[in-house]
């Protein structure tokens, strides 16, 4: 009969320093691409598309409302178009929310990372993050806060035709907005 002598048996696995070498090079190579991936940059620039995205809907929501009503949702007192005429963060309590949905809009989506308290101020707190509108019922200012300053290069608030700067204390470049007749 014949023994095998220890060379000639058959080697079944691999040793545990081989594993070790092996799950170091894939920590490695894992860390090495989410650093040139950035995977939080990526969520930001989809979360900011999603915000133009909604913008654009909104928009045709209130040209559909106008030309139903012959006017805009007005952010007067009351949501009239009288008397001062003040920014509105879009809420689900907001009138504008409450003038377009569900008439001229199914699902009128909010930020994707709106705050639970968001500002009615389009100008500052960049990091606070929501829709805001403001109208006499001739023109409104439909805004957003972007994540990045390469998402709002498109359409500054600034940029606007209806844009007044006495409304803003600091200059935000985030602010990304759109007007009636912009479509």
């Amino acid at each position: 009969m014949h023994c095998p002598t220890p060379r000639a048996k058959r080697r079944l696995g691999f040793t545990l320093i081989e594993l070790i070498i092996s799950v170091s090079i894939v920590a490695i190579l894992t860390g090495v691409s989410l650093v040139i991936i950035k995977p939080a940059a990526i969520r930001a620039k989809a979360r900011d598309s999603r915000r133009s995205n909604a913008i654009l809907s909104i928009q045709t929501a209130l040209e559909l409302y106008y030309t139903q009503n012959s006017r805009y949702p007005c952010t007067g007192n009351s949501g009239l178009c009288t008397g001062t005429i003040n920014w509105q963060a879009i809420t689900t309590t907001s009138s504008v929310y409450s003038a377009l949905k569900p008439a001229f809009i199914r699902n009128l989506e909010l930020d994707p990372i709106q705050s639970a308290s968001p500002r009615a101020d389009p100008c500052r707190f960049s990091t606070n993050y929501r829709f805001n509108y403001k109208s006499d019922g001739t023109y409104y200012l439909l805004t957003a806060q972007m994540e990045n300053l390469s998402s709002a290069s498109g359409s500054k608030c600034l940029d606007l035709s209806q844009w007044d700067n006495s409304d803003c204390v600091e200059i935000n470049n985030n602010c990304y907005g759109v007007e009636n007749g912009a479509l």
